[in-house]
Protein backbone atom coordinates (compact mmCIF):
# COMPACT_ATOMS: atom_id res chain seq x y z
CA UNK A 1 0.00 0.00 0.00
CA UNK A 2 1.33 3.45 -0.76
CA UNK A 3 0.11 6.98 -0.23
CA UNK A 4 -0.43 9.69 -2.81
CA UNK A 5 -1.99 13.12 -2.34
CA UNK A 6 -2.88 12.27 1.28
CA UNK A 7 -5.10 9.37 0.18
CA UNK A 8 -4.44 5.68 0.57
CA UNK A 9 -4.72 3.60 -2.54
CA UNK A 10 -4.10 -0.01 -3.34
CA UNK A 11 -4.50 -2.57 -6.08
CA UNK A 12 -6.56 -5.74 -5.92
CA UNK A 13 -8.07 -5.98 -2.45
CA UNK A 14 -7.58 -9.02 -0.30
CA UNK A 15 -11.23 -9.90 -0.85
CA UNK A 16 -10.16 -11.33 -4.24
CA UNK A 17 -8.66 -14.28 -2.41
CA UNK A 18 -12.22 -15.22 -1.48
CA UNK A 19 -14.06 -13.94 -4.52
CA UNK A 20 -11.81 -15.47 -7.16
CA UNK A 21 -12.90 -19.04 -6.48
CA UNK A 22 -13.95 -21.35 -9.30
CA UNK A 23 -17.39 -22.92 -9.38
CA UNK A 24 -15.98 -26.00 -7.64
CA UNK A 25 -14.94 -23.86 -4.65
CA UNK A 26 -11.15 -24.29 -4.91
CA UNK A 27 -8.67 -21.83 -6.44
CA UNK A 28 -6.54 -22.87 -9.36
CA UNK A 29 -3.11 -23.63 -7.79
CA UNK A 30 -1.36 -22.34 -10.92
CA UNK A 31 -3.13 -18.96 -10.82
CA UNK A 32 -1.80 -15.90 -9.01
CA UNK A 33 -4.97 -14.56 -7.40
CA UNK A 34 -3.38 -11.12 -6.94
CA UNK A 35 -2.93 -10.72 -10.70
CA UNK A 36 -6.47 -9.54 -11.38
CA UNK A 37 -8.37 -6.94 -13.35
CA UNK A 38 -10.09 -4.95 -10.62
CA UNK A 39 -8.45 -2.02 -8.83
CA UNK A 40 -9.91 -0.67 -5.61
CA UNK A 41 -9.02 2.81 -4.45
CA UNK A 42 -9.61 4.36 -1.02
CA UNK A 43 -11.26 7.80 -1.19
CA UNK A 44 -11.74 8.98 2.38
CA UNK A 45 -14.44 6.90 4.01
CA UNK A 46 -15.39 4.92 0.93
CA UNK A 47 -13.74 2.90 -1.83
CA UNK A 48 -14.08 2.96 -5.59
CA UNK A 49 -13.55 0.00 -7.89
CA UNK A 50 -12.26 0.17 -11.46
CA UNK A 51 -12.20 -2.67 -13.99
CA UNK A 52 -9.36 -2.65 -16.56
CA UNK A 53 -9.66 -5.37 -19.22
CA UNK A 54 -7.71 -7.25 -20.48
CA UNK A 55 -4.84 -5.39 -18.77
CA UNK A 56 -2.50 -6.21 -21.63
CA UNK A 57 -0.42 -3.97 -23.89
CA UNK A 58 -2.69 -2.27 -26.43
CA UNK A 59 -6.33 -1.20 -26.22
CA UNK A 60 -8.03 -1.83 -22.90
CA UNK A 61 -11.59 -1.20 -21.71
CA UNK A 62 -11.99 0.67 -18.44
CA UNK A 63 -15.36 0.37 -16.68
CA UNK A 64 -16.33 3.47 -14.71
CA UNK A 65 -19.35 5.09 -13.10
CA UNK A 66 -20.68 8.64 -13.20
CA UNK A 67 -21.60 11.07 -15.97
CA UNK A 68 -18.19 12.77 -16.16
CA UNK A 69 -16.17 9.56 -15.82
CA UNK A 70 -12.98 9.40 -17.87
CA UNK A 71 -9.62 7.62 -18.02
CA UNK A 72 -6.24 8.02 -19.69
CA UNK A 73 -2.47 8.12 -19.31
CA UNK A 74 -2.34 11.93 -19.29
CA UNK A 75 -4.26 13.56 -16.46
CA UNK A 76 -4.80 16.67 -18.60
CA UNK A 77 -6.29 14.77 -21.53
CA UNK A 78 -8.57 11.99 -20.29
CA UNK A 79 -10.82 9.98 -22.60
CA UNK A 80 -14.48 10.41 -21.62
CA UNK A 81 -16.25 7.18 -20.69
CA UNK A 82 -19.53 6.56 -22.49
CA UNK A 83 -22.42 4.15 -22.35
CA UNK A 84 -22.14 1.11 -24.61
CA UNK A 85 -25.20 -0.65 -26.11
CA UNK A 86 -26.48 -3.49 -23.97
CA UNK A 87 -23.91 -2.91 -21.22
CA UNK A 88 -24.17 -1.32 -17.79
CA UNK A 89 -21.88 1.48 -16.64
CA UNK A 90 -19.63 3.70 -18.74
CA UNK A 91 -16.63 2.51 -20.73
CA UNK A 92 -13.44 4.21 -21.87
CA UNK A 93 -10.89 2.82 -24.33
CA UNK A 94 -7.30 3.42 -23.24
CA UNK A 95 -4.15 2.23 -25.01
CA UNK A 96 -1.72 0.90 -22.40
CA UNK A 97 2.01 0.37 -22.99
CA UNK A 98 3.93 -2.76 -22.12
CA UNK A 99 4.93 -3.14 -18.47
CA UNK A 100 4.04 -0.72 -15.68
CA UNK A 101 2.18 2.52 -16.32
CA UNK A 102 0.11 5.10 -14.47
CA UNK A 103 -3.56 5.19 -15.42
CA UNK A 104 -5.50 8.30 -14.42
CA UNK A 105 -9.20 7.87 -13.67
CA UNK A 106 -12.03 10.33 -12.99
CA UNK A 107 -15.07 8.82 -11.32
CA UNK A 108 -17.87 10.34 -9.21
CA UNK A 109 -16.06 13.69 -9.19
CA UNK A 110 -12.74 12.28 -7.93
CA UNK A 111 -9.55 12.01 -9.97
CA UNK A 112 -6.95 9.45 -8.93
CA UNK A 113 -4.28 7.27 -10.46
CA UNK A 114 -3.72 3.53 -10.62
CA UNK A 115 -0.52 1.63 -11.18
CA UNK A 116 -1.27 -0.86 -13.95
CA UNK A 117 0.93 -3.81 -14.91
CA UNK A 118 0.03 -5.06 -18.38
CA UNK A 119 2.16 -8.20 -18.21
CA UNK A 120 3.81 -10.04 -21.10
CA UNK A 121 2.35 -10.22 -24.59
CA UNK A 122 -0.78 -8.77 -26.10
CA UNK A 123 -4.31 -9.89 -25.31
CA UNK A 124 -5.99 -12.40 -27.59
CA UNK A 125 -9.16 -10.31 -27.96
CA UNK A 126 -10.10 -7.07 -29.67
CA UNK A 127 -12.17 -5.16 -27.12
CA UNK A 128 -12.58 -2.16 -29.40
CA UNK A 129 -15.48 -3.94 -31.12
CA UNK A 130 -19.09 -3.04 -30.20
CA UNK A 131 -19.42 -6.13 -28.00
CA UNK A 132 -16.23 -5.44 -26.08
CA UNK A 133 -18.16 -5.03 -22.79
CA UNK A 134 -19.63 -8.54 -23.12
CA UNK A 135 -16.13 -9.90 -23.59
CA UNK A 136 -14.94 -7.88 -20.59
CA UNK A 137 -17.72 -9.36 -18.47
CA UNK A 138 -16.72 -12.87 -19.52
CA UNK A 139 -13.02 -12.25 -18.85
CA UNK A 140 -13.89 -10.93 -15.40
CA UNK A 141 -16.01 -14.03 -14.78
CA UNK A 142 -13.03 -16.24 -15.62
CA UNK A 143 -10.77 -14.15 -13.39
CA UNK A 144 -13.22 -14.55 -10.50
CA UNK A 145 -12.78 -18.30 -10.89
CA UNK A 146 -8.99 -18.10 -11.17
CA UNK A 147 -8.89 -18.91 -14.87
CA UNK A 148 -6.70 -17.24 -17.50
CA UNK A 149 -7.89 -15.10 -20.39
CA UNK A 150 -9.55 -16.87 -23.29
CA UNK A 151 -11.34 -15.86 -26.48
CA UNK A 152 -14.40 -13.60 -26.39
CA UNK A 153 -17.75 -15.44 -26.20
CA UNK A 154 -18.86 -14.32 -29.68
CA UNK A 155 -16.11 -16.34 -31.39
CA UNK A 156 -18.04 -19.62 -31.07
CA UNK A 157 -21.43 -21.03 -30.08
CA UNK A 158 -21.51 -23.03 -26.86
CA UNK A 159 -23.28 -26.40 -27.37
CA UNK A 160 -25.54 -25.67 -24.39
CA UNK A 161 -26.64 -22.39 -25.97
CA UNK A 162 -27.31 -24.08 -29.30
CA UNK A 163 -29.46 -26.69 -27.55
CA UNK A 164 -31.38 -23.97 -25.68
CA UNK A 165 -32.10 -22.15 -28.94
CA UNK A 166 -33.29 -25.35 -30.64
CA UNK A 167 -35.57 -26.02 -27.67
CA UNK A 168 -36.93 -22.50 -28.07
CA UNK A 169 -37.76 -23.20 -31.72
CA UNK A 170 -39.70 -26.26 -30.59
CA UNK A 171 -41.66 -24.09 -28.16
CA UNK A 172 -42.39 -21.54 -30.91
CA UNK A 173 -43.58 -24.33 -33.20
CA UNK A 174 -45.85 -25.65 -30.47
CA UNK A 175 -47.56 -22.26 -30.35
CA UNK A 176 -48.51 -22.59 -34.02
CA UNK A 177 -46.06 -20.12 -35.57
CA UNK A 178 -45.42 -20.67 -39.28
CA UNK A 179 -42.79 -17.95 -39.70
CA UNK A 180 -40.15 -16.39 -37.48
CA UNK A 181 -37.47 -13.76 -37.88
CA UNK A 182 -33.84 -14.20 -36.84
CA UNK A 183 -31.72 -11.17 -35.99
CA UNK A 184 -28.00 -11.88 -36.08
CA UNK A 185 -24.68 -10.10 -36.56
CA UNK A 186 -21.41 -10.93 -38.29
CA UNK A 187 -19.91 -12.92 -35.40
CA UNK A 188 -19.16 -16.67 -35.71
CA UNK A 189 -21.44 -17.32 -32.74
CA UNK A 190 -24.42 -15.62 -34.36
CA UNK A 191 -23.82 -17.29 -37.72
CA UNK A 192 -23.79 -20.77 -36.17
CA UNK A 193 -26.80 -19.98 -33.97
CA UNK A 194 -28.78 -18.80 -37.01
CA UNK A 195 -27.78 -21.93 -38.93
CA UNK A 196 -29.03 -24.21 -36.15
CA UNK A 197 -32.24 -22.21 -35.81
CA UNK A 198 -32.94 -22.50 -39.53
CA UNK A 199 -32.34 -26.24 -39.45
CA UNK A 200 -34.61 -26.72 -36.43
CA UNK A 201 -37.30 -24.51 -37.95
CA UNK A 202 -37.18 -26.34 -41.28
CA UNK A 203 -37.81 -29.66 -39.51
CA UNK A 204 -40.97 -28.14 -38.05
CA UNK A 205 -42.19 -26.46 -41.22
CA UNK A 206 -41.41 -22.91 -40.08
CA UNK A 207 -40.15 -20.32 -42.55
CA UNK A 208 -37.22 -18.24 -41.25
CA UNK A 209 -36.80 -14.66 -42.41
CA UNK A 210 -34.06 -12.11 -41.90
CA UNK A 211 -34.64 -8.72 -40.29
CA UNK A 212 -34.85 -7.09 -43.72
CA UNK A 213 -37.50 -9.62 -44.81
CA UNK A 214 -39.58 -9.25 -41.66
CA UNK A 215 -43.02 -7.85 -42.47
CA UNK A 216 -45.45 -9.22 -39.90
CA UNK A 217 -45.82 -9.46 -36.13
CA UNK A 218 -44.56 -13.02 -35.73
CA UNK A 219 -41.91 -14.14 -33.21
CA UNK A 220 -38.41 -12.67 -33.39
CA UNK A 221 -35.33 -14.57 -32.21
CA UNK A 222 -32.27 -12.42 -31.45
CA UNK A 223 -28.85 -14.13 -31.60
CA UNK A 224 -26.60 -11.09 -32.13
CA UNK A 225 -24.31 -9.68 -29.46
CA UNK A 226 -25.33 -7.12 -26.88
CA UNK A 227 -24.99 -4.12 -29.20
CA UNK A 228 -27.10 -5.61 -31.99
CA UNK A 229 -29.66 -6.84 -29.49
CA UNK A 230 -30.18 -3.38 -28.00
CA UNK A 231 -30.70 -1.91 -31.46
CA UNK A 232 -33.28 -4.59 -32.32
CA UNK A 233 -35.08 -4.38 -28.98
CA UNK A 234 -35.42 -0.61 -29.23
CA UNK A 235 -36.91 -0.99 -32.71
CA UNK A 236 -39.40 -3.49 -31.31
CA UNK A 237 -40.19 -1.27 -28.32
CA UNK A 238 -40.93 1.70 -30.57
CA UNK A 239 -42.94 -0.35 -33.08
CA UNK A 240 -40.58 0.10 -36.04
CA UNK A 241 -40.02 -3.67 -35.91
CA UNK A 242 -43.15 -5.63 -35.09
CA UNK A 243 -42.85 -8.74 -32.95
CA UNK A 244 -45.46 -10.89 -31.25
CA UNK A 245 -42.81 -12.21 -28.81
CA UNK A 246 -39.07 -11.57 -28.68
CA UNK A 247 -36.80 -14.48 -27.78
CA UNK A 248 -33.26 -13.66 -26.68
CA UNK A 249 -30.28 -15.99 -26.92
CA UNK A 250 -29.00 -17.04 -23.45
CA UNK A 251 -25.89 -14.82 -23.70
CA UNK A 252 -28.15 -11.75 -23.89
CA UNK A 253 -28.85 -12.00 -20.17
CA UNK A 254 -27.74 -8.43 -19.45
CA UNK A 255 -29.66 -5.97 -17.28
CA UNK A 256 -29.90 -3.09 -19.81
CA UNK A 257 -31.39 -5.46 -22.41
CA UNK A 258 -33.90 -6.93 -19.98
CA UNK A 259 -35.25 -3.50 -19.07
CA UNK A 260 -36.32 -2.63 -22.64
CA UNK A 261 -40.07 -3.16 -23.07
CA UNK A 262 -40.07 -5.55 -26.02
CA UNK A 263 -41.99 -8.61 -24.78
CA UNK A 264 -38.79 -10.54 -24.02
CA UNK A 265 -38.37 -14.22 -23.15
CA UNK A 266 -34.98 -15.85 -22.61
CA UNK A 267 -34.16 -19.59 -22.37
CA UNK A 268 -32.04 -20.50 -19.34
CA UNK A 269 -30.85 -23.75 -17.76
CA UNK A 270 -30.66 -22.25 -14.29
CA UNK A 271 -32.97 -20.43 -11.94
CA UNK A 272 -31.52 -17.05 -10.96
CA UNK A 273 -31.95 -17.80 -7.26
CA UNK A 274 -30.14 -21.16 -7.37
CA UNK A 275 -26.91 -21.82 -5.46
CA UNK A 276 -24.43 -21.51 -8.33
CA UNK A 277 -25.69 -18.20 -9.76
CA UNK A 278 -25.93 -16.87 -6.21
CA UNK A 279 -22.27 -17.71 -5.60
CA UNK A 280 -21.28 -16.00 -8.85
CA UNK A 281 -23.24 -12.88 -7.90
CA UNK A 282 -21.63 -12.84 -4.46
CA UNK A 283 -18.13 -13.12 -5.93
CA UNK A 284 -18.88 -10.35 -8.42
CA UNK A 285 -20.36 -8.05 -5.77
CA UNK A 286 -17.37 -8.58 -3.46
CA UNK A 287 -14.90 -7.77 -6.22
CA UNK A 288 -16.68 -5.10 -8.29
CA UNK A 289 -19.50 -3.58 -6.20
CA UNK A 290 -22.40 -2.30 -8.26
CA UNK A 291 -21.62 -4.34 -11.37
CA UNK A 292 -24.69 -6.36 -12.43
CA UNK A 293 -24.29 -10.06 -13.20
CA UNK A 294 -24.46 -11.19 -16.83
CA UNK A 295 -25.13 -14.47 -18.58
CA UNK A 296 -21.73 -14.37 -20.30
CA UNK A 297 -19.97 -13.62 -17.03
CA UNK A 298 -21.76 -16.49 -15.30
CA UNK A 299 -20.91 -18.96 -18.08
CA UNK A 300 -17.26 -17.91 -17.92
CA UNK A 301 -17.26 -18.28 -14.13
CA UNK A 302 -18.72 -21.78 -14.44
CA UNK A 303 -16.09 -22.88 -16.94
CA UNK A 304 -16.55 -26.52 -17.81
CA UNK A 305 -19.11 -26.98 -15.04
CA UNK A 306 -22.46 -26.68 -16.81
CA UNK A 307 -25.92 -26.53 -15.24
CA UNK A 308 -27.72 -29.77 -15.99
CA UNK A 309 -31.22 -28.48 -15.41
CA UNK A 310 -33.87 -28.30 -18.11
CA UNK A 311 -34.32 -25.25 -20.31
CA UNK A 312 -37.13 -22.94 -19.25
CA UNK A 313 -38.20 -19.64 -20.68
CA UNK A 314 -37.82 -16.71 -18.31
CA UNK A 315 -39.49 -13.31 -18.50
CA UNK A 316 -38.26 -10.07 -16.91
CA UNK A 317 -41.04 -8.69 -14.74
CA UNK A 318 -41.02 -5.24 -13.21
CA UNK A 319 -44.23 -5.65 -11.23
CA UNK A 320 -44.43 -7.52 -7.95
CA UNK A 321 -46.90 -10.31 -8.59
CA UNK A 322 -47.86 -12.60 -5.75
CA UNK A 323 -45.20 -15.34 -5.40
CA UNK A 324 -47.80 -18.11 -5.53
CA UNK A 325 -48.95 -16.92 -8.96
CA UNK A 326 -45.41 -16.72 -10.29
CA UNK A 327 -44.27 -20.06 -8.97
CA UNK A 328 -47.36 -22.00 -9.93
CA UNK A 329 -46.67 -20.95 -13.52
CA UNK A 330 -42.98 -21.78 -13.31
CA UNK A 331 -43.07 -25.09 -11.44
CA UNK A 332 -46.66 -26.29 -11.40
CA UNK A 333 -46.43 -26.40 -7.59
CA UNK A 334 -48.17 -23.54 -5.77
CA UNK A 335 -46.10 -21.80 -3.11
CA UNK A 336 -42.69 -22.96 -4.37
CA UNK A 337 -40.72 -19.87 -5.33
CA UNK A 338 -37.07 -20.98 -5.37
CA UNK A 339 -36.67 -19.86 -8.99
CA UNK A 340 -38.84 -16.75 -8.84
CA UNK A 341 -36.30 -14.34 -7.36
CA UNK A 342 -34.16 -12.77 -10.06
CA UNK A 343 -33.88 -9.36 -8.42
CA UNK A 344 -30.09 -9.25 -8.58
CA UNK A 345 -30.22 -9.79 -12.32
CA UNK A 346 -32.99 -7.23 -12.78
CA UNK A 347 -32.97 -4.42 -10.21
CA UNK A 348 -36.50 -3.28 -9.51
CA UNK A 349 -37.95 -6.48 -10.94
CA UNK A 350 -37.32 -10.17 -11.22
CA UNK A 351 -36.67 -12.93 -13.72
CA UNK A 352 -39.46 -15.49 -13.56
CA UNK A 353 -39.89 -18.83 -15.27
CA UNK A 354 -42.99 -18.72 -17.47
CA UNK A 355 -42.79 -22.10 -19.19
CA UNK A 356 -42.50 -25.72 -18.17
CA UNK A 357 -39.23 -27.50 -19.03
CA UNK A 358 -38.73 -27.42 -22.81
CA UNK A 359 -38.01 -30.56 -24.77
CA UNK A 360 -34.45 -30.84 -26.07
CA UNK A 361 -33.95 -29.58 -29.60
Amino acid sequence: MRRMGGQQRWLLPAVLAFAMLPAGGQPDPDTDLTDGLVHRVSMGDHAMSVLVVPQRPGWNLVLLQGERAAAGLDRRHLTPASERPGAAGRWALVRLPRGESRLWVRQHGHTFDLTVHTGPGHGMNDLTEPDGPECASALLGRALAGRPETHCPNTSLRPADGAALRSTIGFIAGRGARTLTVIEDASPRAAEAARQIRAAAQRRGITVRTENEHHNSGPVVVVSGWAGAERALRRIATGTLRARTTYLAPWLLSTPLLTISAGVLIPLRFAPGDEQPTRYRAALAATLPGAPPTGSGYDAWLGETRPDGPVRLYAPLTVDLHPAVLTATATGRPGHHRDADGSDWLPGGRLTAVSPPLSTG
